[in-house]
């Protein structure tokens, strides 16, 4: 890492449909450089490809909050020519270089959904979209419920109800276990987890539709705590481990 703030570089952009990718874009640096980052927004993975390969100041965290897919079925004919999207190799390898060598990747809502045509993405993350089975109800109320496990990013935190789109029956890979649920049918939704990858650092949070929920006090700070994280300085900020 480099002398000064730490760098993040948020990825976005997505059919705009259901998301408002530049508000949310805006919504998340707001956390981030709260707990002290310099933030940079692009909608363009080619950028990110050419930041994370030397163009430029390279990254310390990589923020992705993107809805970029193959959009393979029918229903998405009409977006397909501007928005389809598989990551090219270098793309993919850039990606997990980032992390292998120590640097953090944090995963907003879609991001479990992008580059679907790449399984080393879910492996990354820990958990993935999967076609025919994953699904969300509409968005509404939701009880976020810690699980008790002993982690820094959710120390201390209690149970608090947000307005959000909870997505289910994620392809979960082992080791990925929830720091965050809710409850969906009767079954617990892995909706926060943070892991290893070599050197570097994963934290997932499936939360994050809308702006509003970006800025829900207790989901800021749990993107603040998660980007610390994920920088291996979970401690850094005063208000990281409370």
């Amino acid at each position: 890492m480099t002398s000064g703030p730490p760098a993040a570089l948020i990825l976005v952009g997505g059919p705009p449909t259901d998301h408002d990718f530049d508000a949310l874009g805006a919504a998340l640096a707001e956390s981030l450089t709260t707990e002290g980052f310099g933030c940079e927004i692009t909608a363009d993975p080619a950028e990110l490809t050419r930041r994370l390969t030397g163009g430029g100041r390279r990254p310390d965290l990589v923020a992705v909050l993107a809805l970029r897919w193959t959009m393979t079925a029918d229903r998405y004919a009409p977006l397909r020519d501007r928005w389809a999207y598989s990551p090219p190799p270098a793309t993919r390898e850039a990606l997990v270089d980032h992390v292998e060598r120590g640097g953090g990747l944090l995963a907003m809502h879609t991001a479990c959904i992008c580059f679907d045509d790449w399984p080393g993405w879910g492996d990354l993350l820990g958990a993935s979209w999967a076609w025919g089975r994953s699904s969300h109800p509409p968005v509404g109320s939701c009880r976020v419920s810690p699980t008790g496990a002993n982690h820094e990013i959710t120390s201390g935190l209690e149970a608090f109800t947000i307005e959000d789109e909870v997505y289910a029956s994620l392809d979960q890979r082992p080791g990925a276990g929830p720091l965050l649920t809710v409850a969906h049918d009767g079954v617990d939704q892995p909706v926060l987890w943070a892991r290893t990858r070599g050197a570097g650092r994963v934290v997932v949070d499936t939360l994050g539709h809308s702006p509003e929920s970006l800025r829900h006090p207790t989901h800021q700070l749990l993107i603040r705590r998660s980007a610390r994280w994920a920088l291996g300085s979970a401690s850094a900020s005063p208000e990281s481990g409370t």
